[in-house]
């Protein structure tokens, strides 16, 4: 049985087009579910084929359950396509969430206010139609993103990120406190994929993002950045619109923002 249901999954698999979500894992470091077609193509063009970018807005019942970021996650991975977790169609998904007010706490940081909208980034288009008929989104704009970025080539961005540090004693991440100190860590993830930080950027004060997983509880401290940089190198920065940057990227951290490619200032 299992053998005739390999036999069949494989009859199902086109090797003779080259298929964008095969050529994106090979370039990005995979590739073994790749296949000729794809290796010829993605030689040919090293910096990435095709990204789609969403703009969502979520219902109003959907805003309070997505409070929970893992809720979130699970609502925007429900509108890849069904095949998208077969190694052959695996797609990534990069996501920041436009948010209400955040709410004091009594201590720590405030939390972070409900999701209202989402801006969504993934390697193969998103169907987000059977959302809008349920009403869990109320709108969705998709559309077509290339990027290939040249050497000196200057960029404004915008990102979400979770500024960490590990704790020589504990090992535990922890969360950075000081603006200086999110600071570098910003310079030197952009640095690390192929950006130099120019000036100083803006950074929003710290905000908590909760959720519930299997293993408890999800807590991470964000901040908003917004600044210019230099692409230094020009692969590494077409990767990082890709792979995004630092750590909670399944929760809504790390996606690089660059108004410019969507037609902003």
């Amino acid at each position: 049985m299992e053998s005739h249901h390999a036999e069949t999954r494989a009859a199902q698999i086109d090797t003779v087009r080259p298929q964008s979500a095969r050529i994106w894992n090979r370039w990005l470091g995979g590739g073994k579910e790749s296949f000729p077609v794809d290796r010829t193509v993605g030689a040919a063009s090293p910096l990435p084929l095709a990204l789609f970018h969403s703009h969502l807005v979520l219902g109003d019942n959907e805003q309070q359950a997505c409070h929970d970021v893992r809720r979130l996650h699970q609502l925007l991975v429900s509108g890849l396509p069904e095949d998208a977790a077969r190694p052959e169609h695996a797609g990534r998904l990069l996501f920041a969430a436009v948010r209400a007010q955040a709410t004091a706490a009594a201590t720590g940081a405030p939390a972070a206010g409900r999701p209202v909208a989402v801006l969504v980034r993934t390697t193969i288009r998103p169907v987000w139609e059977p959302l809008l008929r349920a009403g869990r989104v109320v709108a969705a704009d998709v559309r077509h993103l290339a990027w290939h970025p040249v050497a000196g080539q200057e960029i404004a961005f915008r990102l979400t990120g979770n500024p960490v540090y590990r704790d020589a004693r504990s090992r535990r991440q922890l969360p950075l406190r000081r603006p200086r100190e999110c600071r570098a860590w910003l310079r030197s993830r952009l640095a690390e994929n192929g950006i130099h930080l120019t000036g100083s950027p803006a950074i929003s004060p710290a905000t908590r993002l909760t959720g519930t997983s299997r293993r408890g509880t999800i807590q991470l401290i964000i901040r908003d950045f917004q600044g210019r940089g230099t692409v230094t190198d020009p692969v590494a920065a077409a990767r990082a619109l890709v792979e995004g940057l630092g750590r909670g990227r399944a929760y809504g951290c790390g996606l690089l923002h660059i108004p410019a490619l969507h037609g902003q200032s």
